[in-house]
């Protein structure tokens, strides 16, 4: 399923839940179905934040760039509620939860097989980010033995997926 129709198939899911403010700034901040606007996907995270939406405030803390005291309380405060949805099986939370455990910077003790077993439920369930993100470790040797074929598979998947990073890599790639 493309990144396009995966933001609206959750949009439609969430409408009646603090979450729809989530799936909508990522509509925004990526540009799938509008024009791209940042400003306008962190006032929807601010929205879904104020409403208690955890993604929400995970996502506001990725875009803070002023105050690194206001990141870490915003990480800190998203992180149970995620690790609640990740292990009930919602992929974008497990995709999110690795990314607190593949580095220290996050308020949790950095733990790559942690972030691999999260990471890996996230792409198993198609996850374009979480496809990607698994990508790289593989290129890089993070959490697996490095097998760049392994991470060029898992890149095209991302690509077909719909998530631009991933294409625009394998154009500079040449492939």
């Amino acid at each position: 399923m493309e990144c396009r129709e995966w933001v609206r198939k959750n949009i439609r899911k969430h409408e009646n839940s603090s979450e729809v403010f989530y799936y909508r700034g990522l509509e925004c901040f990526y540009g799938w179905n509008v024009t791209r606007d940042e400003v306008a996907a962190a006032q929807y995270y601010a929205q879904g934040a104020e409403a208690g939406c955890v993604k929400c405030q995970y996502a506001l803390a990725v875009l803070e760039k002023e105050n690194e005291e206001k990141k870490k309380k915003l990480f800190l405060a998203s992180f149970q509620g995620l690790y609640e949805q990740a292990r009930a099986g919602d992929s974008e939370s497990q995709r999110m939860i690795s990314c607190y455990f593949l580095t220290d910077s996050r308020g949790v003790s950095r733990n790559l097989e942690e972030a691999f077993k999260w990471l890996l439920k996230s792409a198993e369930q198609k996850n374009a980010v979480a496809l990607f993100n698994l990508a790289g470790c593989y290129f890089e040797g993070t959490c697996v033995e490095k097998d760049i074929q392994k991470g060029m598979e898992l890149l095209q998947e991302s690509a077909e997926a719909g998530y631009k990073k991933a294409k625009d890599m394998i154009t500079c790639m040449g492939n």
